[in-house]
């Protein structure tokens, strides 16, 4: 696989990411104002504890979870927590666009260069991907509001990241 697919795929699995943290940020504030909230990892849970009997429930709570997700809020917090967390869901999809044409035109505009060229700036990009995703860990692992599914999240980034270098490389 060329390179520059390699790193299309490493940035677009970065902005699921933020959006994924942001969202279970926007979860944990949720249910600690409505302790009736269902989030995804409830109903996960449900779900590995009792198949059968969570199976029927399933779409209304996930309905009711996917409704709750664009209803105002009166807590400020968990209010600011929405809209970043929509922002964030709005903002995956152009970045992932307008960063696969941005990869291909770079990647053609290096390769004139030297066919090196392209595999020296993918390296570079996917150890700032690596940076950027320990960055945020030591952040997340040294804050007040930790939480264990973002720091798989961010350790994830940082494998994707890995691998994709690893797949560059080699």
């Amino acid at each position: 696989m060329p390179s520059e697919y390699v790193l299309f795929v490493s940035l677009f699995i970065a902005a699921l990411l933020r959006y994924a943290i942001d969202g279970e940020r926007f979860d944990r504030a949720l249910h600690r104002v409505d302790p009736t909230y269902r989030n995804i990892r409830d109903m996960g849970r449900a779900l590995l504890a009792d198949p059968i009997g969570a199976l029927p429930t399933l779409p209304r709570m996930y309905r009711r979870y996917y409704g709750v997700t664009f209803r105002p809020v009166a807590d400020p917090t968990v209010e600011h927590l929405r809209r970043r967390a929509i922002r964030t869901f709005v903002q995956v999809f152009p970045i992932a666009f307008v960063g696969f044409l941005c990869v291909l035109l770079f990647a053609r505009v290096l390769a004139r260069i030297s066919p090196v060229a392209v595999e020296a700036a993918v390296v570079a990009v996917e150890s700032l991907l690596v940076v950027y995703w320990g960055r945020r860990l030591l952040h997340e692992v040294r804050g007040e509001n930790r939480s264990a599914i973002v720091t798989l999240y961010m350790v994830v980034g940082i494998g994707t990241a890995a691998g994709a270098i690893a797949a560059t490389v080699l």
